[in-house]
This record gives structure tokens, C-alpha cells and sequence, in this order.
């Protein structure tokens, strides 16, 4: 609160004291979880001496058969004394997406600081059920997403952009399915064309408007509209059984996971 600013993404300054210090933990020292330089801090824990970092598991020190179930942690990083841990996390069980949806909210939501003989500890929340999923609008390409989805997702919501629409099978203009692109279907009326697309090996659907018209301000109220309405089922808990595991990336590289 009016003491601590970061001057780009590794320094801190404290401004009563006009100390420096620079966020600089040792992935050796964190699991081989090693944080990332590109993102600041997520968050200063409630006795500011702790920033909480973003951190990736470093695989290519590591044989497949030792790869962790977690490739995410977030390091919580004191910088007084110089030191820190890793709290490792499960991607399904946080909802974490995506890395550039990462914000505070999220970090609210699913983890916490607890005191301890130490200071200020964090870890994971718990809880007697998980929030539910919903999905992520991105206003930047007028893009809606659903991850990690299975098959049955996809005449679901096909079905619920058609009532939203008043449309009826009829407005199906193209279903087709390529191997690099998925399952493409195109909807439309008159000159409003919108695009579904569910790729099976990315367990992701995306809705937007067509690929070739143009990203207008119609076009983007549209899409923002009907995922707002979706997320709205989603977390009242419609349509959960049709999200599945997140993807961990690193094992799918090596070919552990598909």
C-alpha cells in the first residue's frame, strides 16, 4: 500500500527505505521450478517480505519418466533474506487456462497465506467443491474459448448459439473436419456469419466471427454476448460433465500425453 513498486519485472523498490532489491531466486533451489522473467509478481504476501512469481517446471534437465504431474508452481520468493519454495499446483483443480488469464483474482481464489513459525506461508485453498468452469472471452480477437472441453461440448453449445440466434439447423453453412483444424462448422444468416471450432487433440472450443469478415463493433457485441450468456450456465453448474482434464503441455512434447 504505497511503499513497494516494481521497476520493470525484477526490481523492487521500497520506497520509505529507498532500498533496492532484485527478485532473483535460484530454480536449483525451487524443485527446478525456475520463474519466469518475462511476468512480475503476482502478489506480496500481507507482511510484505514475500512476492509470489510464476514459475515453469525446467524439463529438459529432467528424464521422461521423472516428469512431474505439476509443470506450474508459483514460487513465493522472500526477498529479504534471499530465499523461497515452490507451491505446486494442478492446472484442472485451479481452472488455470491459460497463463496469459493469469491475475489476481485467480491467485485469490485458489491459494491463501497462512502465519507459521516462519512468517507468512502460502498455499493451496481448499475446497469442498471446485468453482465451476467457464469459458474466456478475449475482447483483443474477439474470440471466445472453452478448455479443456470433451466432444460432447460441441452440439451443446452449437445448439445454444442457434437459440441465442433464432436460428435453426438450417444456418449450418459448412461442418467439416480436418486434421489440422478440427471439426469447422460456419453459421449463419444474411451477411452474420459466426464460426465454431472444436479441436479434439487441443480438448478447446473457439466462437468468434467468421475468419474473413471483418471485426466490427456488431460483430464484437455479438460474440461477447453470447459467451456472457453461456459463462451464465456454466456457473450455475450446467454443462460440467463436458469439461475434462487440462492438457500438461510438457508431457504432451514428450509424447506422455495426447
Amino acid at each position: 500500500p504505497g511503499r513497494f513498486l516494481m521497476a520493470g519485472k525484477q526490481t523492487l523498490l521500497d520506497a520509505q527505505t529507498r532500498k533496492i532489491w532484485h527478485i532473483s531466486p535460484d530454480s536449483d533451489q525451487l524443485d527446478n521450478y525456475s520463474p519466469s522473467s518475462q511476468r512480475g509478481p503476482l502478489a506480496l504476501s500481507p507482511d510484505q517480505k514475500t512476492v509470489v512469481l510464476w514459475a515453469d517446471f525446467q524439463s529438459w534437465n529432467t528424464e521422461n519418466e521423472n516428469l512431474p504431474d505439476s509443470e506450474h508452481a508459483l514460487v513465493a520468493y522472500n526477498f529479504e533474506q534471499n530465499n523461497g519454495y515452490a507451491v505446486k499446483f494442478d492446472d484442472t483443480e485451479t481452472r488455470m487456462t491459460n497463463v496469459q488469464n493469469i491475475d489476481y483474482q485467480w491467485f485469490e481464489t485458489y491459494f491463501e497465506w497462512k502465519k507459521s513459525p516462519d512468517g507468512e506461508r502460502l498455499q493451496l485453498r481448499k475446497f469442498e467443491k471446485l468453482p465451476n468452469w467457464t469459458g474466456h472471452y478475449d475482447p483483443k480477437d474477439n474470440y471466445y474459448t472453452l478448455y479443456p472441453v470433451k466432444p460432447g461440448i460441441l452440439p451443446v453449445f452449437l445448439d445454444f448459439v442457434l437459440a441465442q440466434m433464432g436460428w435453426s439447423k438450417e444456418n449450418i453453412l459448412k461442418d467439416e473436419t480436418h486434421e489440422y483444424t478440427g471439426h469447422c462448422l460456419d453459421l449463419g444468416s444474411g451477411t452474420v456469419k459466426l464460426d465454431l471450432r472444436f479441436k479434439e487433440d487441443d480438448r478447446s472450443l473457439t466462437f468468434s466471427n467468421h475468419l474473413y469478415d471483418e471485426k466490427t463493433p456488431e460483430y464484437e457485441a455479438l460474440v461477447k454476448k453470447i459467451a456472457a450468456a453461456f459463462d451464465a450456465e456454466l456457473r450455475s453448474g450446467k454443462h460440467q460433465a463436458h469439461f475434462g482434464r487440462a492438457i500438461n503441455q510438457t508431457k504432451r512434447i514428450h509424447g506422455m500425453e495426447y
